[in-house]
């Protein structure tokens, strides 16, 4: 997935599921570079504590962002576009 995001223009992160509470899953070095923050997700359990995270972040940064399944990736590089389905968009 990572190889796929940057094929296509994008930079991206792997941030894991278990990060520290007081750890920032949005480094600062990096939203410098970045307009838009995407986490890539699934619908796991062990993920709803990183998604809640990222959000808080996004939204204490002032930022753009959205949490999306793989699929989103898949569809937006098929298609040549941005993907806004429903089914795609965890959050």
């Amino acid at each position: 997935m990572l190889r796929i995001v940057e094929a296509n223009g994008g930079e991206a992160r792997i941030v894991s599921h278990t990060i520290k509470g007081r750890a920032k899953v949005l480094r600062q070095d990096f939203l410098k570079t970045v307009e838009n923050q995407i986490l890539i997700s699934t619908v796991a359990k062990e993920d709803k504590v990183l998604q809640e995270k990222f959000m808080e972040e996004v939204k204490e940064g002032e930022l753009k962002g959205g949490i999306y399944s793989s699929e989103w990736i898949m569809r937006s590089v098929f298609r040549q576009e941005i993907v806004e389905d429903v089914d795609v968009c965890l959050v």
